[in-house]
């Protein structure tokens, strides 16, 4: 029988962590050793003989199959063992066992378990590695399938068109490049893709780039492939992909780029709220998308000249690497290539598929934040496999790449202050107070006037009448609150103009002073306020700006109003870890966004930023926050410029030390910290959670469901009468664009939301994972009342309406 001291580790012990950690529908050699354990079965503890005896003769009995007749003799090992430990089956008294344990000594059985634990589990590795690399095999195999059907009907519209030579000159050039890279020692061929939402992955994105440049780590002969995401809320895209592109050209570096068919997009409401219903819709209809333009990588388009990014073909990312694997061979992808992400699970995703490894690609993303890590980085763990982080499981990737984590104040984003300070002489030995009072002076000479009646964000620099000079300011408070900056710029504006004498404003002030009132509160009499954006400050005669208006607040120690966004946060958490900065925030986190109420939440907690921040609370009126934190902060500027040079400050933010360059040495000089390894392992457990992924699946059933349903609704006239016929409406339900689309009844839907069997054969994952918050309830309970013609078409639009604000509100999509 089984002992339980006969050591630490037992043999049953590795199997069921193993069979645990083993792929749910797997076939082949490793299927069979995972289905000999099931995970429900209990492990042996020497209380039921027969159950561990015959649970241990179902691992002896697993089949050869592979690795030489690894198995046998793993097989007849483990009964000699099996058949020596049923001969010694005493077990010995507590008084014996204690004796053991303090000696630290392990029998001779004990040991020859452990041996043969490791070694099962060498196997069962081996096992893993070669189904894993047979399912990339067979994947890869469909992709190029794909592609060839799809190259087909390609060249015959091309053909048609007259545009096949053209064409030609294009796939030729591009071809050379790409062979030009892969022949040229050294050489390196650099894939990025990144998600367009708000500028920010842009940018961080590109600055990563820019440094690998400067830092030669990217020259002559290299291939520079841009996946290039969509277009985000009718926004062009921005002119840094161009400077930086003509900046690779110079350098001798091929630019190819492609737009990618699916990237990652986040939405905003118009009250400046995360539009996560929006964001879940969009990501649920995305098996529905249209194809992409092209499917080779010899179709895409190379830059040229200025403004080529305006317009470019789009590709999937599957066919981009599957193309490019095609021209160079497996060897180059698994040496030469190279990718650099921020938010594109995609082409992560390809590039694991492709044999690019993963010490080799790099994904930078601030999501850390939103996980359950272990204590040491102010999280505590086994709390990352809730249904609600399922889509996050994939925005996160979390496809073996190196994470470059975007913490808040470990690294130094300010290099510009430096600048900002040179252009205003402040030097170490300046004191707070005299590096303020030259920020206030140059912002009155060279700030915008703030329109407050007119269109757009406000920007520019806001006063009361009475301030001439530095000399009328006592504190500097800078806004930057995207959808609350306005509000902002109201409720300053109303408090620093307390006259009802309207007729008093005159055009003879300065532009940026208004005649005020007296009855004017001291706080804001004697408060310079700055609305920061790329308007703020007057341009010079080439047409650059002034300055960056919020580094400039920064140099003057100026207390903020801002959203919860990482950079805003992490700039003002550097400021008081490193900079010794005193200043004050009130933070302003977009109402549903995950991200940025983690990030006011960690400011509010941490030991160097908590007695600093106030967040909004919930239900808060914005004006009563505002003229609060102005009143604290106007109270506390005293102290804050009392002592102190700018020796630290200036010191700190000269430090070359940039989440940018972090994320350039992972990829380029393979440095990883601690912290990143523990976020990638963290992320990869994540990726094929089961309950994960079956929450994903079940919230694109729902989505494509109600968009569907809603498309029916607008079709048919009449607010307050039923359907017709409502059972027999026929949607489509895809999970993924590769598998073919199945069209059912609503009769037919409610039955399969009805039945566990059912459901889980039509997302093709595990129905039974523990539900979203009762939003499987609503969802079946919407779609049956449909089907039965109960519910009227308004109530229809408002259940749906109710469902996805619900899934919005439950789900964490990382925006």
């Amino acid at each position: 029988m089984f002992n339980r001291n006969v050591g630490s580790t037992s043999l049953l012990n590795v199997s069921y962590q193993i069979h645990n950690n083993l792929p749910h529908q797997q076939t082949g050699s490793s299927s069979a050793l995972s289905q000999k354990i099931p995970a429900d079965t209990a492990i042996p503890t020497g209380s039921s003989r027969h159950r561990g005896r015959g649970t241990f003769r179902r691992l002896l009995a697993t089949p050869d199959r592979e690795e030489g007749g690894s198995r046998s003799r793993l097989r007849s090992l483990a009964s000699n063992l099996f058949r020596r430990n049923r001969s010694e089956s005493v077990t010995p008294s507590r008084s014996q066992t204690a004796s053991t344990e303090r000696a630290g000594a392990r029998s001779p059985l004990s040991m020859q378990f452990s041996d043969l634990s490791g070694r099962f589990s060498s196997v069962s590795m081996k096992l893993r590695n070669r189904e894993r690399d047979a399912q990339y095999a067979r994947r890869r195999a469909e992709i190029r399938a794909e592609r060839t059907n799809a190259a087909l009907a390609s060249t015959a519209t091309a053909e048609t068109s007259g545009n096949g030579a053209i064409r030609s000159q294009v796939s030729t050039s591009i071809r050379n490049a790409l062979l030009n890279t892969r022949d040229r020692e050294d050489a390196v061929f650099l894939m990025v893709g990144y998600s367009p939402t708000g500028g920010g992955h842009t940018g961080r994105t590109l600055d990563i780039i820019d440094i690998a440049l400067n830092d030669n780590n990217l020259k002559e002969g290299d291939t520079a492939i841009f996946h290039v995401p969509s277009i985000w809320n009718d926004k062009p895209r921005p002119s840094q992909l161009d400077s930086l592109a003509q900046k690779m050209q110079a350098r001798g570096i091929t630019v190819v780029m492609a737009e990618a068919d699916k990237s990652v997009h986040g939405y905003l409401k118009p009250d400046g709220s995360s539009d996560d219903p929006k964001i879940l819709e969009r990501f649920a209809l995305l098996p529905k998308r249209a194809r992409a333009d092209v499917t080779s990588i010899l179709d895409a388009k190379p830059y040229a000249k200025n403004g080529d990014f305006a317009e470019m073909p789009s590709i999937s990312a599957n066919h981009l690497m599957d193309s490019l694997e095609e021209i160079i061979g497996g060897d180059a992808m698994r040496t030469k290539v190279k990718v650099l992400t921020d938010m594109d699970p995609s082409l992560q995703k390809a590039a694991k598929i492709y044999e690019v490894p993963g010490d080799n690609r790099v994904d930078q993303q601030n999501h850390a934040i939103l996980l359950a890590l272990d204590p040491n980085l102010r999280r505590i763990q086994n709390d990352n496999f809730r249904p609600e982080l399922g889509l996050l499981a994939k925005v996160i990737s979390g496809n073996k790449e190196h994470v470059s984590h975007i913490g808040l104040g470990d690294r130094n984003t300010l290099l510009g202050v430096v600048n900002a300070a040179r252009t205003l002489g402040i030097v170490p030995d300046d004191t707070k107070l005299s590096a303020r009072n030259k920020v206030v002076d140059f912002l009155l000479a060279n700030g915008n006037p703030v329109n407050i009646k007119g269109p757009g964000q406000v920007q520019g620099i806001m006063t009361h009448g009475d301030v001439q000079t530095a000399k009328d300011i006592d504190n500097v408070v800078y806004v930057y609150a995207h959808g609350n900056q306005n509000a902002v710029a109201q409720k300053v504006n109303s408090e620093l103009d307390r006259s009802e004498d309207q007729a008093r404003l005159t055009a003879e002030k300065i532009h940026h002073q208004i005649t005020r009132g007296a009855e004017t509160a001291q706080e804001y009499r004697r408060t310079m306020f700055v609305f920061c954006g790329p308007n703020t400050l007057r341009t010079n005669a080439d047409g650059s700006s002034k300055g960056n208006a919020m580094h400039l607040a920064y140099l003057a120690d100026g207390d903020g109003v801002t959203t919860s966004g990482a950079g805003t946060h992490g700039e003002f958490s550097y400021l008081h870890k490193s900079c010794g900065s005193q200043s004050r925030l009130l933070a302003l986190p977009i109402a549903g966004h995950n991200e940025q109420e983690a990030n006011a939440s960690y400011l509010a907690e941490d030991d160097a930023t908590g007695e600093y921040v106030t967040v909004r609370a919930e239900g808060e009126h914005l004006d009563a926050a505002v003229n609060t934190f102005v009143k604290v902060s106007y109270d506390a500027a005293e102290g804050k410029y009392a002592n102190g040079t700018m020796q630290q400050f200036l010191a700190s933010v000269s430090e070359n030390n940039s989440y940018a360059r972090q994320g350039k040495q992972i990829l380029f000089d393979n440095m990883i910290s601690p912290e990143s390894e523990h976020i990638r392992t963290t992320e990869i457990s994540m990726r094929d959670r089961p309950e994960l992924t079956a929450a994903r699946k079940y919230m694109k059933l729902a989505f494509q469901a109600m968009v569907e349903i809603e498309s029916v609704l607008n079709r048919s006239p009449g607010e307050e009468e039923n359907l017709r016929d409502p059972g027999n409406i026929r949607i489509q339900i895809q999970m993924s664009q590769k598998s073919a689309p199945q069209t059912l009844t609503l009769s037919q839907l409610s039955r399969q939301l009805n039945s566990k069997r059912d459901l889980t054969n039509l997302l093709g994952a595990d129905s039974k994972a523990r539900d979203l918050a009762g939003l499987k309830n609503m969802t079946r309970n919407l779609i049956t009342n449909i089907a039965a013609g109960s519910l009227s078409k308004a109530d229809i639009k408002r259940e749906i309406h109710l469902i996805k604000e619900r899934f919005g509100h439950e789900l964490t999509t990382g925006f």
